[in-house]
């Protein structure tokens, strides 16, 4: 399986092989090749915007990949259908509450009202 690209955490030099983790943001990094941020070998210490799970949404049989921003420290994922069809995208937040969107787009739309910053 190929990974999110060559800006994901597993590259970056903040990563924590041994944790694993990121240094500059003190979280654990729970797939190092599909988790990306803003701050990828940036020489700059200070954290810039989300974590973003790094995912691929399927429409109509076909993918493509794309960022999407962790949920306060949550990683937020697309899951495929069990019939093969289209993904939708969940996570369950720190109140043990599930969440699911039907597309990446709804899920960036919940995102900019909840009041998150990119």
């Amino acid at each position: 399986m190929p990974n999110g690209g060559i800006h994901h955490c597993g590259n970056c030099r903040y990563y924590q092989r041994e944790t694993p983790g990121c240094e500059l943001r003190g979280v654990p990094i729970e797939s190092s090749h599909w988790t990306t941020c803003k701050n990828f070998n940036h020489p700059n210490k200070d954290a810039i915007g989300p974590i973003y799970a790094i995912v691929c949404e399927v429409r109509s049989h076909a993918g493509s990949y794309t960022d999407i921003p962790y949920f306060d420290g949550i990683r937020v994922d697309t899951v495929q259908r069990p019939d093969g069809g289209d993904t939708f995208v969940c996570f369950t937040d720190s109140n043990g509450h599930y969440n699911e969107f039907s597309t990446v787009a709804d899920y960036h739309a919940f995102y900019k009202t909840s009041g998150r910053e990119y």
